[in-house]
């Protein structure tokens, strides 16, 4: 159940896979103890790490086409550098 969440992209919250009997969370170390293939442990890392940019306000992704890296927000100055 957790490989075809990573698989779709949903990471943004690993529930427990107990239908109605488990409201906990995964952790990123839970994650990583269930699923043992490294391709799916990757795919996990970089979608999480995809979400955390899409949702932080004081980063964005680099506007250039050839670009994959993120840029880090001053809220008062706009775009500053590419980490």
């Amino acid at each position: 159940m957790l490989g075809v969440k990573i698989n779709n992209g949903m990471v943004a919250r690993m529930n427990c896979a107990h239908h109605g009997e488990c409201r906990q969370t995964y952790s990123d170390s839970d994650v990583e103890a269930i699923i043992t293939d490294p391709i799916v442990i990757g795919k996990y890392r970089r979608f999480k790490a995809n979400n955390e940019i899409d949702v932080a306000d004081d980063k964005t992704w680099c506007p250039r086409a050839d670009c994959d890296q993120w840029v880090s927000i001053d809220i008062a100055d706009g775009p500053s550098n590419v980490e």
